[in-house]
């Protein structure tokens, strides 16, 4: 396949993830930071990609950089500003992953491929990068 499109945006700030939704009798609600989050994700793509995105199969990065915890002694800080503290804790991928995709693109099932990494950093932020491809077809020779 040939990549039509790449973009590449990012969101300042602590990375956040896709709650559950709250039950509230019949009714599910999505908290009100969620939508906040997910609409600033749209923003910061449209930013970076003025338009509607391409149509076809699609490939998603993510990388998210987390805050070293204040609490941490200066050693384990350091070991987590070089990578060598990996970062295991909440949230999972899976809800980041679901957070990105659900701003970005209203059918997901265009996605193939995907990769998600977590790290810290001294400046938390989430960063997406998109490639767009044609659409294989059938060779008539």
């Amino acid at each position: 396949m040939n990549a039509i499109e790449h973009i590449t945006f990012t969101l300042p700030g602590e990375p956040r993830a896709m709650p559950r939704p709250n039950t509230v009798g019949r009714s599910r609600k999505t908290p009100a930071w969620a939508k906040a989050h997910k609409e600033a994700l749209g923003w910061a793509r449209k930013a970076a990609y003025r338009g509607e995105l391409p149509e076809g199969p699609c490939s998603v990065e993510i990388s998210a950089r987390f805050a070293v915890p204040k609490s941490w002694p200066k050693w384990q800080r350091e070991m987590a500003l070089v990578g060598e503290w990996p970062h295991i804790v909440k949230p999972d991928n899976d809800n980041l992953e679901k957070m990105v995709f659900d701003a970005l693109l209203p059918n997901d099932q265009r996605i193939f491929s995907n990769s998600t990494d977590k790290a810290y950093s001294a400046e938390p932020r989430t960063v997406v990068t998109m490639t767009f491809y044609e659409m294989p077809k059938k060779d008539t020779t």
